[in-house]
């Protein structure tokens, strides 16, 4: 899972930093609701190339070429690898913020009020708390804290984080940090994808709105600020302190978003999607080519020839696909086709499960192969093979 992961790096890197600048450079022109979008594009991305190589489409035609060289066993001596380093970290962070929303939630004692809201004497600003389902939590003052305007607008801002499941994907996305730890531009990029989620429900609750209003909106991020405590980042919160600033420079700017660059950025966000995409599958493919002809045999049975064919003087082929593991052994192994059909195929396949190769560093790739079997040295295969490797077997 580590290779598969670090083979993501550059391009997860490259639309890390391309969101993050826009998020904090180019805020005014594209406007914090398209911004969000754009994040659509990792998941996208990611999606693709995740997908394990044994469910992904594999052509019949991609097979293998083996030369026998006299090689000495794979070793098989366990070793500590960064592959395990790698896991505990990983499984630390996860359970290190699952314990935090545990922890915090608890402290919570939220309880309901007459009009069935939860509440809670320990928050000091409204919150989204949980993720299955996501709940609004309300100061038991709340009312006390706000006027009845700044009231609408904070219920429509955190509504909006509850009609987007916002915190569900802030989930998601710390689980993603958590399994890319060692790149910091995860953990910059999930920073800045909390603080678009903010800015994205300000737009929203503000859009068509006048000056008083928003002046009103300023007041209560303001008063939110005074009070405002440390929680979890998953959680959304009205007064976060780390992202108020922004947020009031945001209200402030009255610029008009431009149409042309959204276009041009998008356009260019999913060509490289599209590019990623080709490269991806190139690469890969020229991988299990490579991998294929570092594969070779150490020791391969030849298959007994039956002897009811013998008797009968029958000759034929039997062609074979097959996977080998990590350690070189092979499994998975089924005939494709044979000649005359299932004459040869119980030999076959049980001289081909005591094969065994080199150590596989891709155990997902397919190989195939095919057995003639041949009475006479002179005799030659019906069923001749340019690309496939070709065994003779005699009695």
């Amino acid at each position: 899972m580590l290779t598969w992961l670090l083979s993501q790096q550059l391009w997860l890197c490259i639309v890390l930093v391309v969101l993050s600048v826009c998020e904090r450079y180019l805020l005014p022109y594209l406007g914090a609701r398209f911004i969000l979008r754009l994040w659509w594009t990792l998941p996208l991305g990611l999606l693709y190339d995740y997908v394990p190589n044994d469910m992904k489409p594999t052509l019949a035609t991609d097979l293998g070429h083996f030369s026998v060289t006299a090689e000495a066993l794979p070793s098989t001596a366990w070793s500590f690898s960064f592959d395990v380093i790698y896991l505990i970290v990983s499984v630390l962070l996860l359970g290190l913020c699952f314990a935090q929303h545990y922890g915090f939630t608890k402290q919570l004692h939220p309880y309901k009020d007459s009009d069935n809201r939860l509440r809670s004497t320990e928050v000091s600003a409204p919150l989204i708390m949980g993720f299955l389902p996501a709940t609004l939590v309300l100061p038991a003052d709340f009312e006390k804290q706000f006027t009845h305007t700044q009231q609408t607008m904070i219920l429509a801002h955190e509504n909006t984080h509850l009609r987007r499941y916002d915190n569900q994907f802030s989930a998601l996305f710390l689980c993603l940090a958590c399994l890319n730890w060692f790149n910091p531009l995860v953990w910059v990029g999930f920073a800045s994808f909390r603080r678009i989620q903010e800015l994205a429900c300000d737009e929203v609750v503000l859009a068509n709105q006048p000056t008083s209003v928003r002046l009103d909106y300023g007041r209560a991020l303001m008063h939110s600020l005074t009070l405002s405590q440390r929680i979890p980042k998953v959680f959304s919160q009205y007064g976060d302190k780390e992202m108020m600033q922004q947020r009031l420079n945001n209200l402030r700017d009255t610029r008009r978003v431009n149409n042309v660059l959204q276009a041009v950025l998008a356009a260019g966000l999913l060509a490289s999607l599209s590019v990623y995409a080709g490269n991806s599958d190139s690469s890969s493919t020229t991988k299990m080519e490579s991998n294929k002809h570092l594969v070779q045999p150490v020791m391969r049975i030849e298959p007994r020839y039956p002897k009811a064919a013998v008797v009968q003087k029958i000759e034929g082929y039997v062609q074979l696909q097959f996977k080998i593991d990590e350690k070189g052994r092979t499994h998975s192994i089924q005939v494709l086709h044979g000649e005359p059909q299932g004459l040869f195929d119980a030999a076959s396949l049980d001289a081909l499960q005591q094969w065994t190769y080199t150590n596989n560093p891709n155990p997902n790739e397919l190989f195939t192969v095919q057995l003639d079997y041949l009475l006479g040295h002179d005799s030659v295969s019906k069923n001749k093979q340019e690309e496939m490797e070709q065994i003779t077997v005699g009695q």
